[in-house]
């Protein structure tokens, strides 16, 4: 569904209203908070030195206002955290819906009134899983997703349909 063809024009990449791209974030976060609180009740699958190390290199990539180095690391740091998940299906699935909005989302680094959060909230999921939190873990996912739909419904495109 990411192509569209239109008779005598040809392929186009189909672009989200601001309505369906928070529709998949609904989505996308329903996931990702039940991926965290079930890490926080296994917290032995998770590389807190390596999402440690990911997480310092997206600080430095907001001072620097590095937008695709924002990008690479922020993709990095979720991928990451899913990686020793036992159920490879969902995680491939949470993937799949990452990269089909990927451009959109990119367009939210650009408003560093998000993403000088954005290191903080991944150090409190970070925590909350290394504690063993489950519910803390989920809270913290929650509030990461709270910001992250702030920051799109500010950087979303409008479209003129004139």
């Amino acid at each position: 569904g990411l192509a569209v063809y239109a008779p005598k024009v040809g392929y186009a990449v189909r672009s989200l209203t601001l309505h369906e791209y928070l529709q998949v974030f609904e989505i996308h976060q329903a996931l990702e908070v039940h991926l965290v609180r079930e890490l926080a009740a296994m917290p032995f699958l998770v590389d807190f030195p390596d999402l440690g190390r990911i997480n310092d290199a997206f600080e430095q990539c907001v001072r620097e206002n590095n937008t695709a180095g924002i990008a690479e690391t922020n993709d990095r740091f979720h991928r990451k955290l899913y990686a020793g998940y036992h159920n490879k299906l969902l995680t491939a699935r949470l993937y799949g819906i990452w990269d089909e909005v990927r451009s959109l989302r990119n367009l939210m680094y650009d408003k560093p009134v998000f993403t000088k959060r954005m290191a903080g909230e991944h150090r409190r999921i970070l925590e909350a899983i290394r504690g063993g939190d489950t519910d803390e873990a989920g809270r913290a996912m929650r509030a990461h997703y709270e910001s992250g739909r702030e920051s799109a419904i500010l950087s979303f495109p409008v479209i003129n349909h004139r």
